[in-house]
């Protein structure tokens, strides 16, 4: 063997690493079967020699093999063909001691199992031998991860199978005891064979071409060859040039005579070929001579061809009666089920020379199906039927003819191809004759069936199953072998006949009487049959989505070791069913497996291609890639599939040119894709990501149609599809204003499907549509009540503060509910955290502790839920337990990612609840150093701890901070510092609208109560002035018609700030009032009159209410009370229903008592305030009582003119809750004029 030759066929670089060159030796056998390509076995072992020959050349001293003397034992008795065959031998080898030491069987086995791998032909009674000895069959898995898997499969097989052509007969050393007039026989051919030179010994490699004999037999006369004249006469010259080539070795078996036989009548020189058949025939029939039944069954067949074909009548041939006895006591000895060879082919023509036509037929017909749709037989068919019709059709015109016959002719004419004179005498057959009913049910049910009409078959099939099943059982037979060739027959037909009609419901979509007749015919089926039913069964399972079962049936017939084609075969369909119930597992270990047996075999990379994709899996991508590549493998699903990859990883700008590749595949007629959808879907989700690139080059509009175009597609292509609806719906949500059609299409379509209800309801939560998104999610549960993501959002929508203040109690108790029956299905920590703050909103706080002590237990790292019983126990005024929560929580915070975490917020809070105010300053302060917060809201809330802590000049600090946050979201531009002063702002920045600099008026005003707890009252003065000049500079008393339109809300927001400013911090009634009656005006303006709308037209209402009882308007103050009061009737119904919502009835308590106040109503007042003290405590304020209610007393005292009374109310309620800016100014006030 050449050297380039070597690595050519292990298909690797030269190389001097042993390692590699095993690796691809190993890989390379699992392609290479030994049953079916012994010469490539072999030189694939040549190569494999000579390439580890050449590695160790230049070594000066080899290893010694292990079990040297042991192996060559053994290469003496395969070398000689004698000894090779003789059992006794073998015997006498493994009654070596070292067979039996347990300590060495593995090594011993692998080594002898290594050299059988490279000499591997022997009878089956010697592979038996060896599975006594090494347990091969037992241990076959074991052994499978050491030797390639086909070479295991190779000797179960042997072990299994009884002697084939080769040691059925004796093979003789030299040619002298050859047949002479067979070895005579002149042949010519200049076919080039391709031959095996690379066996160790010659008589390996003669066997290896006795072998292929009979394959060529059979292509040759295989039906489908009939009309290819010249692929025939190759083969035939073939079949010459191999036995010229036999002819050549020192060796000689009987099947050569078959050999040359064969050739001579495919050549038409019927009379050598005769001459030869007689004499074989007179050796065996009348003489005696012991042959194999193959050599018997071919003899006898091939000389009895001579005898009844019309082609040899001119020969003048016959035979006797007594001949045509023996043959028939011959072969009727030889007949079993497994139909070998010519057997059942030469009873047929031993019948018809009997005169027996229908049987003779029967068993021609037979072998057509059982052994093989033959050409030879065929044409001894079809002369039989040539005459048997005539037969019959002369009784049938003599009307003689018997319902049976006329049964028989009917399938005459419907094998021959001549339906319409079957049907025109189906009408003539009396049903229900007891001598043929097994016969008409088969007939009626086939003409039927091959005519389309299978409801009228399915009965006929069905009778004549149910008679054959009467007459001989479910089961096989154990002692099949004592029943004549005709029950044979019959039995076999038993899983036939369940198959047909299995066929036959699956046809009519009953797909379970389908699944349990196909389940029926696989039990005992012939194995010639097994893959048809396999095929139907999968077909079957794959209709009715049965796909775990499926899976499990072809897994147990990967293992089948009968056949390792059928068996590849099986691992392809199950790598399939493990697809679709997706066992990533397995259809990757198949690929694997596939791959090296059959690396062109392409739905194995795509399957395997899915796991790689859905696990982000780019290291197996790209090695499939690189495979498909070396073996020249093209296919549109590839492509498909790289350019998914290419968009997974975010590589669009390669993937976009494949899925147009794929585009126009399909355009072009291309329907080879069966998941369509996945490509509709990558490639819309592509382009999607295209378009939010921002390419300059890139039309964006352009794009947007492209989009929508292809999701219109898509939905005609794929409209049972759920996710082409799904596409639809994230087009629409991106780049429509609405979504709702798309969701709509979905219900219509899959108007069951309960996760379409839920990601609406999603949707219209997303864009402020509480109620309509409850009723989605209501219908979700209708449909799947255990609907986990449900669950989830109707108790969260269920919970919000809108329906909670409708009927808190009856929509905080179906949140409960819901949120129970979620944790109970599933034990999660967002679950058990939204049950928590359930128990929470709805002040149910023994629940609410109760649950989330369990609840820490279960997930002691959650810190989201150790914040929540920290929130529970600081409203159950446990602030031990709070505190240890809170600071719980903030220990196991552990996420990197996180921007925020409210567990801090918290317990600052806490911390201000007990009065700790510096130590609540502080923890919010760590708050915003460990998230590295630079916001306004949050220094705001930092000033307002330290204002607490009278730690005055931090405050102020955080105020500037906060005022440079929002100056930098005004202007677009990394201020870093600046003086707090609207008006500044504004000169500093004289391309921004004055309106937008509205955003930082409530800063400013914050800014102005550190300075008033400060006494810093020149300070508040410069404010003062800044909010005139702002007031003037943005025309707020402008009427709302002269305001654009798109200043209407930044105008509203400044009125508000500055009316606040005087409302508390300056306290100057008079131009409160005149701040928030422009407000007001304004204010109506508002289209959307919602919750938040009527609460802060409310508060106006009260806010004028007070100020003018303060200046005392007594009818002004008693019209905003009463605007205020209608207010609440409006939104309410009542002020009763107002102060239903238990959750703020203290806070709505002091509202309503101060509306009455003003109104001069003071028993009402005294009434309301007074069931502050019976009513829970504030959500918003958990001290320990009500400051709101202090302060009311406070104002209502300095109102009162008892100054006394108001400064030790005001300096109380600075106890109760830190500084304040209106408490601030009353102190002030009362001071004042205390003197």
């Amino acid at each position: 063997m050449q050297k380039n030759e070597i690595w050519e066929i292990l298909g690797i670089a030269p190389t001097d690493d042993v390692e590699l060159i095993k690796e691809a030796y190993r890989s390379k056998l699992l392609n290479t079967n030994p049953e079916d390509d012994q010469e490539g076995f072999m030189r694939l072992k040549e190569a494999f020699d000579e390439a580890v020959r050449s590695v160790n050349e230049g070594e000066e001293e080899e290893q010694e093999q292990p079990y040297a003397e042991i192996i060559e034992k053994v290469d003496s008795i395969y070398q000689d063909i004698d000894k090779r065959v003789d059992i006794q031998n073998w015997n006498e080898l493994f009654s070596d001691e070292i067979f039996s030491e347990l300590d060495q069987q593995d090594d011993i086995r692998n080594a002898f199992l290594g050299y059988v791998m490279d000499h591997c032909l022997f009878p089956s009674n010697i592979f038996k031998k060896f599975d006594e000895v090494f347990s091969i069959t037992a241990d076959q898995e074991a052994l499978s991860e050491k030797f390639p898997p086909a070479y295991i499969l190779f000797l179960i097989n042997n072990i299994k199978a009884d002697d084939g052509v080769i040691f059925s007969e004796k093979i003789l050393k030299g040619r002298n005891e050859c047949d002479k007039e067979a070895e005579e026989v002149k042949i010519e051919s200049d076919y080039e064979l391709e031959t095996n030179d690379n066996f160790e010994y010659e008589i390996d490699n003669y066997i290896s071409e006795v072998k292929k004999l009979t394959n060529y037999y059979r292509r040759i006369d295989d039906e489908s060859l009939a009309e290819e004249k010249e692929q025939r006469e190759e083969l035939i010259d073939a079949l010459g040039s191999e036995i010229l080539y036999l002819r050549s070795m020192n060796y000689y078996h009987p099947a050569e005579v078959i050999a040359v036989t064969r050739y001579l009548y495919y050549k038409e020189r019927y009379d050598e070929c005769f001459n030869i058949l007689k004499k074989k025939f007179d050796e065996i029939v009348n003489k005696g001579v012991k042959h194999s039944d193959y050599f018997v069954s071919h003899i006898i067949f091939m000389y009895l061809r001579f005898m009844i074909l019309d082609i040899h009548k001119d020969m003048n041939i016959s035979i006797s009666d007594e001949e045509l006895n023996k043959c028939d006591e011959l072969i009727s000895k030889k007949l079993d089920e497994k139909f070998n060879e010519e057997t059942h082919p030469a009873r047929g023509l031993i019948l018809y020379l009997q005169g027996d036509k229908k049987k003779a037929s029967d068993y021609l017909s037979y072998s057509c199906n059982y052994i093989r749709d033959n050409n030879s037989y065929n044409l001894i068919l079809k002369q039989i039927d040539r005459e048997r019709i005539a037969e019959l059709e002369e009784q049938y015109d003599n009307k003689t003819i018997s319902n049976r016959s006329l049964i028989s002719l009917a399938w005459l004419y419907l094998r021959n191809d001549e339906r319409d004179k079957a049907e025109n005498i189906l009408g003539e057959i009396k049903d229900g004759d007891p001598e043929s009913i097994f016969e008409y049910d088969y007939l009626i049910g086939w003409f039927n069936m091959t005519g389309q009409d299978n409801e009228n078959s399915l009965p006929h099939l069905i009778k004549w199953n149910q008679i054959l099943v009467d007459k001989y059982g479910l089961e096989k037979p154990e002692d099949i072998n004592k029943y004549t060739i005709e029950e044979i027959r019959d039995i076999q037909r038993i899983p036939y006949s369940f198959y047909l009609i299995s066929y036959l419901y699956a046809m009519i979509e009953d797909t379970e009487s389908a699944k349990e007749n196909c389940k029926k015919a696989l039990k005992n089926a012939h194995p010639k049959d097994f893959y048809e039913y396999a095929r139907l069964y999968h077909a079957i399972l794959n209709e009715r989505e049965e796909f775990e079962e499926l899976f499990d049936f072809w897994s147990s017939e990967v293992d089948r070791v009968d056949n390792y084609d059928y068996s590849l075969m099986a691992r392809g369909f199950r790598q399939f069913a493990a697809y679709k119930i997706f066992n990533a597992r397995t259809i990757i270990d198949d690929y694997y497996y596939l791959r090296e047996a059959d690396p062109t075999y392409i739905d194995s990379y795509l399957y395997a291609q899915e796991v790689y994709l859905a696990y982000n899996d780019s290291k197996g991508m790209e090695e499939s890639f690189e495979y498909l590549e070396h073996y020249n493998i093209d296919d549109i699903r590839i492509d498909l599939n790289k350019a998914r990859y290419y968009k997974q990883i975010k590589n669009i700008e390669e993937a976009i040119p494949l899925f147009e590749k794929v585009e126009d595949a399909i355009n072009n007629g291309y329907d080879g894709i069966s998941e369509i959808h996945k490509f509709y879907i990558a490639y819309v989700y592509a382009l999607m990501d295209l378009e939010g690139m921002n390419k300059p080059d890139v039309d964006k509009e352009e794009l947007v149609k492209r989009i929508k175009n292809l999701v219109e597609r898509a939905k005609q292509d794929c409209e049972e599809n759920i996710n082409i609806h799904w596409i639809e719906v994230d087009y629409c949500e991106k780049y429509e204003d609405k979504a709702d059609g798309a969701y709509a299409s979905l219900h219509e379509a899959f108007p069951n499907y309960a996760k379409g209800y839920v990601e609406f309801g999603k949707y219209l939560n997303k864009n402020d549509r509480e109620d309509e998104a409850i009723a989605e999610f209501e219908k979700a549960l209708e449909i799947d009540p255990d609907n986990l993501d449900g669950l989830y959002w109707l108790a969260r929508l269920y919970n919000n503060y809108l329906y909670i203040d409708k009927e808190m109690n009856e929509y905080n108790d179906k949140a409960e509910a819901l949120s129970l029956r979620l944790n109970e299905l599933e034990k999660e920590e967002y679950n058990a955290l939204q049950l928590v703050l359930i128990y929470y909103d709805g002040m149910k706080y023994d629940k609410g502790l109760e649950f989330a002590d369990k609840a820490v237990v279960d997930f002691p790292e959650a810190p989201f839920i150790h914040n929540a019983r920290g929130i529970i126990c600081m409203n159950m005024d446990n602030y031990e337990e709070a505190e240890k929560s809170l600071k719980k929580a903030i220990e196991v915070f552990n996420n990197p990612n996180a921007r925020r975490f409210v567990a801090y917020s918290n317990l600052a809070k806490l911390y201000s609840i007990q009065r700790r105010f510096k130590e609540a300053a502080d923890i919010y302060k760590e708050y915003i150093d460990r998230f590295n917060i630079d916001e306004e809201y949050y220094y705001d809330s930092l000033a307002d701890y330290y204002d607490d802590a009278n730690m005055f000049d931090e405050a102020i600090e955080c105020r500037e901070k906060a005022f440079i946050c929002g100056l930098r979201e005004i202007t677009g531009t990394d201020v870093s510092e600046s003086d707090v002063s609207v008006i500044k702002a504004i000169n500093d920045n004289p391309d921004i609208p004055v309106y937008r600099f509205a955003d930082i008026l409530e800063t400013e005003r914050k800014y102005a109560s550190s300075f008033l707890f400060k006494n810093d009252y020149d300070k508040l003065t410069e404010i003062e002035k800044d909010f005139d000049a702002y007031t003037e500079k943005a025309g707020l008393f402008k009427s709302v018609d002269e305001n654009a339109k798109e200043n209407i809300k930044s105008l509203r927001n400044a009125l508000w700030e500055i009316g606040y400013y005087y409302l508390f911090t300056k306290k100057d009634p008079e131009k409160c009032i005149k701040y928030f009656e422009q407000f007001l005006k304004v204010f109506m303006c508002e289209e959307n009159k919602d919750k938040e709308f009527y609460d802060k037209l409310f508060r106006t209402n009260e806010i004028l209410a007070r100020n003018y009882t303060v200046i005392h308007d007594v009818d002004n103050a008693k019209k905003y009370s009463e605007n205020a009061l209608k207010t609440i009737e409006k939104q309410y119904g009542s002020v009763e229903k107002y102060l239903d919502f238990t959750r703020l009835t203290p806070f709505r308590l002091c509202a309503v008592s101060g509306i009455y106040f003003y109104m001069g109503k003071r028993d009402e007042f005294r009434k309301y305030l007074d069931m502050i003290d019976l009513a829970p405590r504030c959500h918003h304020c958990p001290h320990s009582s009500c400051i709101d209610k202090n302060d009311k007393l406070a104002l209502v005292a300095e109102l009162d003119g008892d100054y006394e009374k108001a400064l030790e109310l005001f300096r109380n309620g600075n106890e109760l809750g830190g500084n304040d800016t209106e408490r601030a100014t009353g102190i002030r006030e009362c001071l004042r004029v205390l003197g």
